[in-house]
């Protein structure tokens, strides 16, 4: 199919599916289910039908299964409003060195580390194919290569923000003053157990109140207010998409975006009942 439509569809189709797959549990249900299929679909002239009782077809869909369940966690992971760019580094560090460790454990014929493929093998009383075994191996190591092009290890110049007990010396970017400033934050007890108790963003922001600490304060939020991921983007273009129809087409959908996306929940009741008030007074 994907050959009938030319490369630009394919790419584009890909894409989709990808997208699509890594969201649910489609490939994990497609094999739970092969059996039910496969008895289902014997009286059928479904030209796939024979792969749901091919075992190196089972086999690659269980590793499928396995690998789009694993990127799935770690995408869910990196969604949400209180995520930052540090968050998202730590994911992704986790996620690069458990490829490293699945490489050498497929290279080992260990298959601990893909459970549903494991699961399968063991329950048939088969052995992986070495063919499959290799693909699996090599696509893991793609995996690997893209994810460290794609995600570059990020310096940690402003570690001190996630721990101001890290830093030991002065940094060059540091004038002496937020240098002094982060000792005495480091120092004071009731700070650092805020520090422990809050989130980043809330400690760092509560601290640009502080006449003392705003302008460190103030250095701190500017490496945290950045998307870390494209989560807040897509959410707010789904907010738009859904209030701006067709028949809305001349609404100004800033005001309304803005209650959507914020952690604040409006008090719709009093705001109406402010309004009216105001009305009726004139």
């Amino acid at each position: 199919m994907c050959e009938d439509m030319g490369s630009q569809h394919t790419a584009l189709l890909l894409y989709t599916e990808v997208r699509w797959l890594s969201r649910g549990k489609v490939l994990v249900r497609l094999f739970e289910l092969s059996h039910e299929l496969s008895a289902n679909l014997m009286d059928h002239k479904f030209q796939l039908s024979d792969r749901l009782t091919d075992f190196l077809w089972l086999s690659r869909v269980a590793y499928l299964a396995d690998i789009f369940t694993k990127l799935n966690e770690v995408n869910l992971s990196l969604q949400g409003k209180n995520v930052n760019i540090f968050n998202a580094k730590d994911k992704i560090l986790s996620l690069s060195r458990k490829l490293q460790f699945w490489i050498s454990s497929v290279g080992q014929n260990d298959l601990d580390c893909l459970p549903t493929l494991n699961d399968f093998l063991e329950e048939n009383g088969y052995k992986l194919d070495e063919d499959i075994r290799s693909d699996i191996a090599d696509h893991l190591r793609d995996l690997y290569t893209n994810i460290i092009k794609y995600f570059p290890n990020i310096n940690d110049n402003n570690n001190w923000i996630r721990n101001p007990l890290s830093l030991t010396e002065k940094p060059v970017s540091f004038s002496t003053q937020d240098y002094e400033n982060l000792i005495e934050i480091a120092s004071d007890g009731q700070l650092i157990q805020k520090f422990k108790e809050v989130s980043l963003i809330t400690f760092w922001s509560d601290l640009c109140q502080s006449q003392e600490y705003s302008s460190l304060s103030r250095r701190a939020i500017r490496q945290l207010l950045p998307f870390a991921s494209t989560y807040l983007c897509k959410t707010g273009f789904s907010n738009y998409a859904a209030m701006k129809t067709k028949y809305r087409n001349r609404l100004n959908a800033a005001p309304d975006m803005r209650i959507q996306l914020s952690s604040i929940k409006s008090n719709i009741k009093r705001i109406c009942q402010e309004k009216k008030k105001n009305h009726s007074s004139h």
